[in-house]
């Protein structure tokens, strides 16, 4: 009966370790997906912060036209003044960012999840070589017992 139980323990601890380590396998691809869809976003946005050059050009041709002649315009154009980018926009390049730097922190603990599983299994896999054996012939998925597929 000790026997068996030994081996049951070995199995469930196995597949709960495989169940863990295909659920990060997920996460981390997830997580990649998520992190270039928001990349993507950020490079969307970047024009919204440069002022417009044309503002600028058309304001300097007056001053131009101006200086050679007074009667166009009347007053003298005044030179625009850089306002910065909206608020709304900045904001939203916050919120880009920070959820950029969560989705590469949280992929970061995934790979560190992974290598503390693998390592674990190993450790399993030489404390009881039996056991490893029978469960690590070839029938797992090549995770685990000394092999990792990240």
């Amino acid at each position: 009966m000790k026997k068996y139980n030994e081996d049951l323990n070995t199995t469930l601890t196995f597949v709960g370790l495989e169940a863990c380590n295909g659920g990060m396998t997920l996460m981390l691809k997830t997580g990649r997906l998520f992190s270039a869809v928001i990349s993507t976003f950020i490079a969307q946005v970047q024009p919204e912060l440069q002022p417009d050059p044309n503002d600028e050009t058309v304001t300097l041709l007056r001053v131009l036209i101006h200086k050679i002649d007074n009667t166009t315009f009347g007053d003298a154009p005044a030179l625009p003044q850089l306002t910065g980018p909206p608020r709304a926009i900045v904001q939203v390049r916050c919120l880009f960012y920070a959820s950029l730097a969560a989705s590469i922190f949280s992929a970061f603990l995934v790979v560190l999840g992974k290598q503390w599983l693998n390592r674990y299994a190993s450790v399993i896999c030489e404390s009881q070589p039996l056991n490893a054996a029978r469960l690590c012939n070839g029938s797992w998925t090549g995770s685990f017992c000394g092999t990792s597929t990240m």
